[in-house]
């Protein structure tokens, strides 16, 4: 007598594969990211825009990763309030988020700098 048929061998070939590769994803490691645009508008000339993406942290787990994304974001805002240059007009910020604004000067009419702050699985290259 035979237990088990060819189509019942797929179905467990099926269940052994999905939960791998869910098993896998689970396993992967965090990355926080931080992606820094910047913005200038000259008095005279073209715009310059720029984006950089810039790797923070690799985590082990989802939960660390936005644990540290907290921390993180905290620190950058002190960073900037403490540092205010006279170049910058203002700050503004929300979670996982800070703009700062350029005060217009001879050369720069305006602009400014975002940081967003992403917590990625290192599947993912979001500068791609």
């Amino acid at each position: 007598m035979k237990i088990f048929g060819r189509k019942s061998n797929l179905a467990w070939l099926v269940l052994i594969v999905v939960l791998s590769s869910s098993s896998a994803a689970a396993a992967c490691t965090w990355i926080l990211w931080i992606k820094q645009e910047i913005d200038f508008i000259y008095t005279i000339g073209p715009p310059s825009f720029s984006t950089e993406w810039k790797i923070q942290e690799a985590l082990a787990t989802q939960e660390k990763c936005e644990q540290f994304k907290k921390v993180s974001w905290n620190i950058k805002v002190k960073q900037i309030d403490l540092d205010k240059s006279p170049g910058i007009d203002k700050v503004i910020t929300a979670p996982n988020w800070i703009y700062t604004h350029f005060r217009p000067g001879p050369t720069v009419a305006g602009g400014g700098t975002t940081l967003t702050f992403y917590c990625l699985p290192d599947t993912i290259d979001p500068r791609k």
